[in-house]
């Protein structure tokens, strides 16, 4: 079956509707639902288990509301059995105690570097000074050490010796959250008979990093792709056409996790990542087509690009489309992101290089042309 050419149409511009519209609706699913975050990026516990029988999810809900306010229980069901995955909220008691031992971590760090300082120091007076920050720095180490103490529930005399008091207090957290989850999964059990179970924890400061570290990371990608694309086109238009179609890419697909309630994780990430390297090569591959190359007019290059565009779309679609597939069966989390995100983002980066880039591209060949008659 042979699809007509688009471009060929008298309005073709309007085209670009579709793409607007995508967006448009991403951007309403985003600000009226948000995007939900994973246990990755907002701290945590989740729990998979699996059981046999029927389970009272009221009642295990009642026995974890003790541990977190923020409860959500999900049952899923596949070839490999039945269960529920259970997600549980930071405890602020221990969010607190983590983010002490990473100040008191800080300290001893700078606590090392003072002594040494007054150990090197030639004049009285830089001894002195060395000496002085060493003594408060320490009590610092002593009163935070007393403080995480007191958060992660130990009795546990710290001592008066800075750096061993840094050691007891990492030490007191580690055990006090290795007991939270123990209770945990003993809550857990009294309330379903496990079969078998994984547990996930991400403490708050190692998901604040992985925030911060996504938006970094996707910053520079945007980046980075803008630079090579200027200089490969060394035109303005075109290098701002393919930079708005890998961010049309990720906003309807960020739309999409936030309609569907697919989670932004590390591994929704890494799908957003993929997406903006798919985008590129769609969109440079219409770019290079109608205005690098001579062979025929724009508009027959530009429905040559879409059919060979459209082939890798299709392509993606289905592995992904696939893969989210079987990864939902088996209940795989990390594998049904990456799979449901890329399938949403390849949906959108057909609609967004077909409609917006393509139309973009032509509208600026033709401008290019009557420039040039216009020369003639």
């Amino acid at each position: 079956m042979s699809i007509p050419n688009p471009y060929l149409w008298k309005n073709y511009k309007q085209l670009a509707v579709i793409p607007a519209v995508l967006i448009l609706l991403a951007a309403f699913f985003i600000f009226t639902r948000g995007i939900p975050a994973g246990v990755d990026l907002k701290g945590g516990i989740l729990i998979s288990i699996q059981v046999d029988g029927v389970v009272d999810a009221a009642l295990l809900k009642q026995k974890l509301s003790a541990f977190s306010k923020d409860v959500e229980i999900r049952a899923f069901s596949g070839p490999a059995g039945s269960g529920y995955e259970i997600e549980l909220g930071t405890s602020e008691n221990l969010a607190a105690a983590e983010a002490g031992v990473s100040a008191i971590k800080e300290m001893d760090l700078e606590l090392v570097r003072q002594e040494a300082a007054a150990g090197f120091a030639n004049q009285s007076a830089d001894k002195a000074a060395a000496e002085a920050k060493v003594k408060d720095i320490g009590a610092k180490i002593l009163e935070e050490t007393r403080r995480v103490l007191a958060l992660s529930g130990s009795s546990r005399d710290p001592g008066t010796e800075a750096h061993r008091a840094a050691a007891v207090a990492e030490e007191e957290f580690s055990t006090a959250r290795s007991a939270y989850t123990q209770k945990i999964m003993a809550a857990v059990r009294e309330a379903v008979p496990v079969k078998a179970y994984s547990l996930k924890e991400i403490g708050a400061s190692l998901s604040k990093f992985f925030f911060s570290k996504i938006r970094e990371i996707l910053v520079y990608s945007f980046i980075l792709g803008a630079i090579v694309v200027f200089l490969v086109f060394r035109s303005f238009v075109p290098s701002i056409a393919v930079i708005c179609g890998a961010v049309a890419d990720v906003l309807i697909a960020l739309g999409g996790m936030s309609a569907f309630g697919i989670p932004l994780t590390l591994a929704s990430t890494a799908a957003l990542l993929m997406l903006i390297g798919f985008s590129l090569d769609t969109d440079i591959l219409l770019t290079m087509r109608v205005l690098k190359r001579t062979e025929g007019t724009m508009y027959e290059r530009a429905y040559g690009a879409m059919k060979t565009g459209f082939m890798m779309n299709f392509a993606a679609m289905a592995a992904f489309g696939v893969l989210a597939g079987v990864a939902l069966l088996l209940n795989v989390p990390t594998y049904y992101q990456i799979g449901s995100v890329v399938l949403i983002g390849a949906v959108a980066d057909f609609a967004a290089t077909w409609g917006m880039n393509a139309v973009t591209i032509l509208w600026y060949a033709e401008r290019k042309e009557r420039t040039r008659a216009g020369f003639k």
